[in-house]
């Protein structure tokens, strides 16, 4: 199923966010970006395709959302989200599914 923008999905959605553990510049980037729409155009839950949208916000975070209405994530389609992510983390140079990090902007937006 082609990707959807994100601000199209319901305000309900199933929503994740994933952020690195430091700011992914241009090349990795564009790489995260690339094999996560691959994935997601061909997400799925028990065969049912799923409605889904993300966003890249700072070179730093991703947002997965999905529609429920339509056909929602399963714990074996999330595990896949997750498996997916964990993988290119070697080729990013970065974590995304790392769990008991902060994030915090500074008084200058850093």
């Amino acid at each position: 199923m082609p990707l959807v923008k994100l601000e199209t999905l319901p305000d309900d959605a199933r929503t994740w966010v994933f952020g690195a553990n430091k700011k992914l510049e241009a090349p990795a980037s564009e790489n995260l970006l690339s094999e996560v729409d691959r994935f997601l155009s061909q997400w799925n839950a028990h065969g049912s395709p799923l409605t889904v949208g993300r966003d890249w916000k700072y070179g730093r975070f991703l947002t997965v959302a999905v529609d429920q209405s339509t056909a929602g994530a399963s714990g074996c389609s999330i595990d896949g989200l997750l498996r997916t992510l964990k993988a290119l983390e070697p080729k990013l140079g970065a974590s995304l599914v790392t769990s008991g990090l902060v994030f915090y902007r500074d008084p200058s937006g850093a």
